[in-house]
């Protein structure tokens, strides 16, 4: 759903806060590392100074995503 919603026509901020609600999920209720770590590059690509910086910067760091 997250997904999808992120293809609609939306505020910046609200973009960036699914995006990074569907980063959390994908690493913390999935457990899918490899896309956990695809998203969050992508994420970091899309928003570079964003307002959730500090938490993707941890959350990458904790999966191990190659940088």
């Amino acid at each position: 759903e997250l997904a999808r919603a992120l293809t609609g026509d939306l505020e910046a901020t609200t973009r960036e806060r699914l995006s990074f609600e569907r980063g959390s999920i994908l690493a913390h209720q999935l457990g899918d590392r490899v896309r956990a770590c695809a998203h969050w590059a992508q994420h970091v690509r899309r928003f570079p100074a964003g307002r959730y910086a500090r938490e993707v910067e941890a959350a990458i760091a904790a999966l191990g995503c190659a940088q």
